[in-house]
């Protein structure tokens, strides 16, 4: 097979593998709202927002150097955000961070934001994604199990819940 057929038939499978699931989290996004790549300049004025409304569960906001970050924003405004990265071993992602705002909760927004990076990290090339939530985010755990993640037992150093999720588990979520 030449090198052009061998490069155009990796492209099919790999835009079927984007229709099958990474398509379906862009298209529950709801209508008005737009998936846009971090911009710094542009939303981190609004992330450590998001980020404050959640400071009971987290430190202070810091985006990691190896993260890949995407935002779900209406009229310019942020409304969601996720950052997520490959491992060091590349057969593992992390989640590193969730969030949206209150205002803008049980509209979709967390679960197409979570589709969309497990979209990237499993085309990566990771076998799995691990997230971690605090024992006391009861609703995190309901969500996240709802998408297909698997609880362990909490880490005892840590007090954290550790989530996995392996490819091909993922859940269809509705709003």
């Amino acid at each position: 097979m030449k090198e052009s057929n061998v490069f155009k038939q990796i492209l099919i499978v790999a835009f079927a593998a984007f229709q099958s699931f990474g398509l379906s989290a862009m298209q529950h996004i709801p209508d008005g709202y737009d998936l846009v790549e971090y911009n710094s300049a542009l939303h981190e004025d609004g992330v450590k927002k998001i980020f404050e409304q959640n400071s009971k569960y987290l430190g202070r906001f810091k985006l990691e150097d190896d993260s890949e970050a995407m935002i779900v924003e209406k009229d310019k405004k942020v409304c969601g955000f996720i950052s997520y990265a490959l491992g060091y071993t590349k057969e593992k992602g992390k989640i590193h961070f969730l969030g949206v705002s209150q205002d803008y909760r049980k509209k979709g927004l967390g679960s197409c934001l979570v589709k969309f990076a497990l979209f990237e990290l499993f085309a990566w090339g990771a076998s799995k994604v691990c997230l971690s939530t605090i024992q006391t985010n009861k609703g995190g755990e309901v969500f996240y199990e709802k998408l297909g993640f698997k609880k362990n037992p909490p880490e005892p150093v840590y007090g954290c819940y550790r989530f996995v999720i392996e490819k091909g588990t993922e859940q269809e979520v509705e709003k």
